[in-house]
């Protein structure tokens, strides 16, 4: 059962502006759908600045570690990751879970560096949803 005390609308909102403020992007350049690296160009640290800033927003505690290395512990090394660096077929099985439609034509064999822009603030959002 979903919670009901935070609106998924008050989430998008505090993700925009936990981006807007962590990278300067112009807060009407960010839609819900924008690739963070590719359309934003968000760098790597600037995820874990935005992932602290929601943590003190909404009292949670976000995953450090990416998707997959939290995967590739629960399922066997290279099972999600094999050992070029390449996602697996349970590693896209996975990605869909966790990005749903973005992850749509992701193919085994995919870079895992391709991976960071796949990431949203609709992704962020269904993170932060995930936890509360």
């Amino acid at each position: 059962m979903g919670q009901n005390l935070v609106s998924d609308d008050k989430v998008m909102q505090e993700v925009i502006d936990a981006i807007v403020q962590t990278t300067g992007v112009e807060k009407s350049e960010v839609k819900p759908g924008s690739s963070l690296v590719n359309d934003l160009g968000v760098l790597s640290l600037d995820f874990l600045d935005v992932n602290f800033r929601l943590e003190q927003v909404f009292g949670i505690k976000m995953a450090r570690n990416f998707v997959l290395e939290h995967a590739e512990e629960m399922f066997g090394e290279g099972q999600v990751i094999d050992e070029n660096s390449d996602i697996t077929e349970k590693g896209v099985e996975v990605l869909m879970l966790r990005v749903g439609e973005k992850a749509n034509g992701l193919a085994p064999g995919t870079p895992v560096d391709e991976l960071p822009g796949l990431v949203t603030p609709e992704t962020l959002a269904k993170a932060v949803r995930d936890c509360l």
